[in-house]
Order: structure tokens, then sequence, then C-alpha cells
């Protein structure tokens, strides 16, 4: 099925710019597109995460295997793929490290993704990631670009 736009057309009149009642109908073929869950986040910052953590009340958590050669390009990956901040501080061990991200999806819901990782062979990453907001199918929505 072809994606159509569809609308109907009425005249105005130029003096009060007010349409007429009457009109046709009329469509505009348009190109497919792809969404990415990416295109449906805006990534910001917040000062408190734990707190604001607290406050969200769905979550849904899933554990990944990727294959990527290390933890921090795990991080770097989530961040691209969600269009989120990273607002924890890098850790410098070589044991699991944690992540913290932040953004708000369509509609103006905040979305936090708490982030477990460790390399677990060579290139491959273990990641779990734990997701809050105010609706569970946004915290799907979220687990499902991993998927």
């Amino acid at each position: 099925m072809t994606p159509c736009l569809k609308f109907v057309v009425k005249e105005c009149d130029p003096v009060s710019g007010i349409p007429e009642a009457d009109g046709y109908e009329d469509s505009y073929e348009v190109e497919d597109l792809e969404l990415q869950v990416s295109d449906f986040i805006i990534a910001s910052y917040i000062q408190d995460f734990n707190k604001q953590w607290e406050t969200l009340p769905e979550e849904v958590t899933e554990t990944f295997a990727l294959s990527l050669p290390s933890v921090s390009v795990a991080f770097s990956t989530v961040s691209d793929l969600l269009s989120m901040a990273n607002i924890s501080a890098p850790s410098d061990t070589t044991g699991p490290q944690s992540a913290q991200f932040c953004g708000i999806f369509f509609g103006g819901h905040k979305v936090l993704v708490r982030c477990r990782a460790a390399l677990t062979g060579d290139k491959e990453v273990t990641l779990e990631l734990n997701v809050r907001s105010t609706r569970e199918d946004i915290c799907a929505h979220v687990i499902g670009a991993f998927a």
C-alpha cells in the first residue's frame, strides 16, 4: 500500500480569508519513509536522575548480547540509537559499567534509561537496559529499538 496524503481543497474568499463550505477531495502520494525510535525522542538533561527515576511508574527491563568491541562503544550505540543524552560520568573500570540516559518521547513523556554493560567475550558485550517512563508502551518501544 502506497502512503497517501488525503485532503479537501477549498476556495477561500480573497478579502476575508474564510474558506468556502464546499470543496473537493484530493490526494497526494508520498514516498515511503522509515521511522526509528530515535525519531520520537529528544535528548534532555535532568538535575537528579535517581529522584526522577523514582517518579516514573512504568518499567521494562531486557538483556541483550551485542557484537561490539567495548563497553564504551555499547554506551555510544545506546545514545545514538535512542537519541538520548548520556548523563552519567564515564567509568574507568574494566569490569561491569553503568550509564544513565535521559530523553523526552513524543508527546512530552520523560524517558529514563539505566544501562549496565560488561565485556563478556572477544568483541561481545552483554547489555542490560532498564527503561522507565510514564507509559509502558513507550518503555516497550525504547527496548524494541534493540530487538
